[in-house]
């Protein structure tokens, strides 16, 4: 990731960051448009009650997504990572 650095200049770098930001959020919106009205074709009546599903299958993936994306534009220390993985799942390293 390092060479990717070095190879794009810092302005062309921050151009696709925020090109990135404004394209999961434009897709976020209409990701969780859809996802609402599929979501009340399903559950119809229920829907109202069951709001915390809507609410984690549209936020967990949003999330996943931050994560990928940190991961590729963000300087980001694996060995880091991979003890706090361990760690959430009770395992020792």
């Amino acid at each position: 990731m390092k060479l990717l650095y070095k190879l794009i200049s810092p302005e062309t770098m921050a151009f696709l960051r925020f090109s990135a930001i404004a394209g999961l959020l434009t897709t976020t919106t209409l990701l969780v448009n859809l996802n609402k009205k599929t979501f009340n074709n399903i559950f119809q009546q229920r829907s109202k009650s069951l709001w915390w599903v809507f609410l984690f299958s549209s936020i967990l993936p949003l999330l996943l997504f931050l994560y990928i994306f940190n991961f590729l534009f963000g300087e980001i220390d694996m060995l880091k990572e991979g003890k706090l993985v361990l760690k959430v799942f009770g395992l020792k390293y």
